[in-house]
C-alpha cells in the first residue's frame, strides 16, 4: 500500500528541505524530489532515485520521526486546545453571571414579618430596619381591631 494523499501532502508541505528517505542498497540519504515512483503501481514517492529499491518503508519512519511533522501536529492541537479552552470559559463566564443575577434575585428578596411567605422583587413591599412587609400584610395589620 502506498503513501495515502494525507501523507503526501505532510510531506510536501513540511519535508521539501531535508532527507525523508534512506536506501540501504546505496547507502544513500534523499529529498521528496530525488525520489523514483512506481508508474505501473501508481505509487508515488516509494523508490531510491537512483537504484528504484522500494524506500517506502524509510518513508513511513520519517513521517513519524520527523520533527517538523511532529512540531505542526503539536501547534495544530494546541490551537484546538486553545479554542476549546476560550469556549469553556465564555460558558462558565455565562454560568456565572447568571448565578449571581439568581443570588442577587434572592438576596433582594425579603420575608413578610406577618405571614412569612418569601416578598420577590417586584411585589409591592414596605421596608422598615426591623423587616419587611408585603403591602396588603402591611395594611391589614394596621386596621383598627374590631368592636
Amino acid at each position: 500500500m502506498g503513501l495515502n494523499q494525507d501523507e503526501i501532502s505532510l510531506l510536501v508541505r513540511l519535508c521539501l528541505d531535508h532527507e525523508v528517505a534512506f536506501c540501504e542498497k546505496c547507502q544513500k540519504g534523499y529529498r521528496l524530489g530525488q525520489l523514483g515512483s512506481d508508474m505501473i503501481g501508481g505509487l508515488r514517492f516509494n523508490r531510491c532515485g537512483e537504484c528504484q529499491t522500494d524506500v517506502q518503508a524509510s518513508v513511513r519512519a520519517h513521517l513519524q520521526d520527523c520533527l517538523l511533522i511532529r512540531a505542526a501536529f503539536a501547534l495544530e492541537n494546541a490551537a484546538i486546545l486553545e479554542k476549546k479552552t476560550t469556549q469553556l470559559v465564555d460558558a462558565s463566564q455565562v454560568l456565572i453571571a447568571e448565578s449571581r443575577e439568581r443570588i442577587q434575585y434572592r438576596l433582594n428578596a425579603g420575608i413578610c414579618l406577618v405571614c412569612r411567605k418569601v416578598i420577590y422583587p417586584g411585589q409591592g413591599r414596605y421596608h422598615f430596619p426591623a423587616g419587611d412587609y408585603h403591602v396588603h400584610c402591611f395594611k391589614e395589620e394596621k386596621k383598627p381591631p374590631l368592636k
